[in-house]
């Protein structure tokens, strides 16, 4: 083949030689029979890749992840808040409706003179007082409030559970896409040091020139350049999904070794509604615009109580049983006293004047209204527009999947007929590995948009309030199920 290249390329040969020469003795003489420097080695040695042995561990399943991240410590956090809501709305239920019984006892010794003369006047009282309520419209209605903002905090609990689960698994297509990109940047190093040792071939037959092996150098450093950027990255993505699941997923994180193959004309699974169903669920089933209904509804219950303590009262019952038993020392006689006391009455409060106090606080309660529908209509605007974003994002990524794909074709047929031509010298080395970047390049580019579908898809769920295990388990074979492999350096990027 190298005859037949000078015998058809001779004028060509000639002044590649020319050139190789002038750069030669540019660079003080050398040659390519004297030994490189040892910055240069490295593009002139095939590094063959570390052999793994031992089979690899499989990689931790997404659903177990999203299981896991319920026990985060800030859902758990929620949880908390919840119960302390719910407990404060018993109270003033119980309080408003509920009677009370309360007990007192006293026992209690008095000296006095009279007319210098000691007394002494031992007490001692036990008694029972029962409160029924009758009617507390102000309380009742604080209760109901209670109620509400209970069930807003069941809601926010139930966003931030959502909310972990989307950092979650934002993460963790993250760290897929890291490990997807550093197998095709480790087949673009391997492939870029066969291109450097060919190179040197040429070079020692005398058809190559520094030149190639300078721009073959220059895109392998690149190359490596790359492998360290996507390397901190999967490494980002991974401690942020430890940072999130905690110690509730036993053993290391083990990260897929990037995606499944996928053929032209096939697509990633699909499970999120149509846009049309899922703008009609939105409002009904995403919890942090049912959370803004709820402070709405708290905020016009709360109203209503201040208006009820400004101009309706309140009637107990209230039934009290008492004894008491007392004596009275005086010069030397001593009168004991037994007195049994039963009472039962209704007992009525109402605020006549409060010097502006009730009408402040049903401003405040007004104010909090005016809030809490404002919080509502900008909550739901914002809602439809995340949602129809993440569905115009997802159908963007499925319209441009087909036509990767074409890309991905085209640049592997390029590469072969540049390659070819470039053996029958009609074109150079800068083309050889321009034809090569493409391929790259649109590998990259049908990785991203892949990643950027699943990530669309898991938007979607999220705000419909369906990010969990069993929704996602058919996005879940589109990882590979092998773990990513423990990564080495390259015997020349070793220090």
């Amino acid at each position: 083949m190298t005859l037949c290249c000078l015998r058809v390329g001779c004028l060509r040969v000639g002044a590649l030689r020319a050139v190789a020469l002038a750069l030669l003795s540019t660079c003080g003489g050398l040659a390519h029979s004297q030994p490189a420097p040892a910055g240069w080695r490295m593009s002139l040695h095939l590094a063959s890749p570390p052999q793994v042995s031992a089979a690899l561990p499989a990689a931790t399943d997404w659903p177990t992840l999203l299981t896991a991240a319920r026990q985060a410590a800030s859902n758990r956090r929620e949880q908390a808040a919840v119960e302390a809501a719910q407990a404060s709305h018993d109270q003033a239920r119980i309080s408003a409706w509920r009677p009370r019984v309360d007990a007192t006892a006293t026992n209690t010794q008095r000296w006095q003179r009279y007319n210098e003369q000691p007394i002494r006047s031992p007490n001692a009282s036990a008694g029972l007082t029962l409160t029924q309520p009758l009617w507390r419209a102000a309380e009742r209605t604080v209760a109901d409030s209670l109620q509400s903002q209970a069930e807003q905090t069941a809601w926010q609990a139930r966003e931030q559970a959502q909310q972990v689960a989307l950092e979650v698994s934002l993460a963790w297509l993250d760290a897929v896409e890291a490990a997807e990109t550093l197998k095709l940047n480790q087949a673009r190093i391997d492939a870029l040091r066969l291109q450097a040792q060919l190179n040197e071939r040429r070079v020692q037959a005398g058809v190559g020139t520094v030149v190639d092996q300078l721009e073959t150098r220059g895109l392998l450093e690149q190359a490596q350049g790359e492998r360290a950027v996507w390397q901190h990255r999967l490494n980002t993505a991974r401690l942020q999904v430890e940072r999130l699941v905690g110690q509730a997923v036993p053993g290391p994180l083990q990260v897929p070794d990037g995606l499944h193959p996928m053929a032209a004309g096939d697509a990633d699974p699909i499970v999120v509604p149509p846009l049309a169903e899922g703008l009609h669920l939105a409002p009904g089933a995403n919890a942090a615009q049912q959370a803004r209904e709820r402070q709405l509804q708290g905020a016009r219950l709360q109203l209503s109580a201040r208006q009820a303590e400004r101009w309706q009262p309140t009637i107990d019952l209230v039934a009290e049983l008492s004894r008491t038993r007392q004596s009275q020392q005086f010069d030397g006689l001593s009168e004991r006293q037994d007195i049994r006391n039963r009472a039962v009455g209704v007992q009525l409060n109402w605020p006549l004047f409060t010097s502006g106090y009730q009408q402040a606080r049903t401003r405040e309660a007004l104010a909090l209204l005016q809030q809490a529908e404002a919080a509502r209509d900008e909550e739901r605007a914002a809602l439809d527009t995340r949602l129809r974003e993440a569905y115009d994002t997802l159908q963007h990524s499925q319209r441009l999947l087909a036509v990767q794909h074409q890309l991905v074709r085209t640049a592997q047929t390029t590469h072969a007929a540049v390659h070819k031509a470039y053996l029958a010298g009609l074109r150079t080395h800068q083309d050889l590995l321009t034809a090569r970047q493409r391929i790259d390049d649109s590998q990259q580019a049908l990785v991203g948009t892949r990643i950027q579908s699943l990530k669309a898809q898991v938007r979607i769920l999220s705000l419909l309030e369906q990010l969990h295990a069993e929704r996602i388990a058919p996005l879940a074979q589109v990882f590979a199920r092998e773990a990513l492999a423990p990564t080495h350096p390259l015997p020349d990027d070793a220090p």
